[in-house]
């Protein structure tokens, strides 16, 4: 079985190199969020850059359209994979 681990810190700090490349502030980017019908706080955002929370896969498709980037590009995640017969995980980098 295989899952995916985002790791949020690396993740944020793709998030805030994009805003502050588009000279936006969080407010900015919630403000853009929001032109294209998607709901966001600032707080929202806030939590993301720091690696507080997960983003949704709706928020970071928003992003990339904002940003002009693909998922690939904004998310950093590990995929796991877990051995059932043994238990056991292994795991590899998705930079």
């Amino acid at each position: 079985m295989a899952y995916f681990n985002i790791n949020r810190v690396e993740t944020g700090n793709r998030i805030v190199k994009r805003r502050k490349e588009m000279n936006l502030s969080r407010d900015g980017l919630a403000d853009l969020l929001w032109d294209i019908g998607v709901e966001i706080s600032i707080t929202s955002i806030g939590k993301w850059e720091r690696g507080e929370c997960d983003i949704s896969e709706y928020h970071a498709r928003a992003l990339c359209r904002i940003f002009g980037c693909s998922l690939c590009e904004l998310i950093v995640a590990r995929l796991s994979f877990y051995d059932d017969e043994i238990g056991r995980a292994s795991c590899r980098e998705r930079v």
